[in-house]
């Protein structure tokens, strides 16, 4: 069964020690396949623990039952230079507290529908949800081809209650965007600027 729900879940490096539902959510349980790790300053193999804690991570839903993860997770140190440190889990990018099959979820679903009714459909907040599209547009635009660009047209909106914005630029032709930043300011879009100026000249010096 628990290699069933790892799979269903994409849990990868996890071992399933229990799942449960509790009321409107499926709370699965677990710990790290690969506890000691070799120490990433000296190299060293020899490891002992030193505290542990639990983490929660967003995952997948199941119906309408929000997905839920609660990973155990033990500190490492080193028995040759003391360097102590919290293991990375392969199934999050850095401290997110979602998994990386919950994020694909999120951004199958605004193919669908706005920010807005993501949130409500999942049962999250709505600048979680906002904060992964955010992400996701950056990843997606970081390195585009703009040697055909012509015509651009800039717009902004927002990205959290409040007053934080994200900045898009858009192709006018295709109406495909070619860059997104977080912020409004002239200084947040200048890099891209830049760029465009650089490509105009070059288009200039080879007409």
């Amino acid at each position: 069964m628990g290699e069933a729900i790892k799979e269903i879940f994409e849990l990868e490096g996890i071992v399933v020690a229990s799942t449960a539902v509790e009321k409107d959510t499926i709370k699965v349980e677990g710990c790290l396949e690969r506890e000691r790790v070799g120490c990433p300053r000296c190299g060293c193999n020899h490891t002992i623990f030193k505290g542990k804690k639990k983490r929660n991570f967003h995952i997948p839903p199941v119906g309408s039952r929000r997905g839920q993860l609660e990973v155990l997770l033990r500190r490492n140190q080193c028995t040759e230079c003391k360097y102590a440190w919290w293991p990375q889990l392969a199934l999050a990018h850095g401290k997110q507290r979602m998994s990386k099959s919950f994020i694909t979820h999120v951004i199958d679903l605004l193919k669908m529908g706005t920010v807005n009714d993501v949130a409500k459909h999942l049962r999250v907040g709505w600048d979680l949800v906002k904060d992964i599209h955010k992400n996701y547009l950056q990843d997606l635009y970081k390195e585009i081809d703009i040697s055909d660009l012509e015509y651009v047209s800039i717009d902004e909106f927002a990205i959290r209650k409040g007053h934080s914005y994200m900045t898009v630029v858009s192709d006018c032709k295709s109406g495909r965007i070619v860059h997104a930043i977080e912020g409004r300011k002239a200084e947040d879009i200048q890099p891209f600027l830049k760029q465009l100026k650089k490509k105009a000249r070059i288009f200039e010096e080879l007409r």
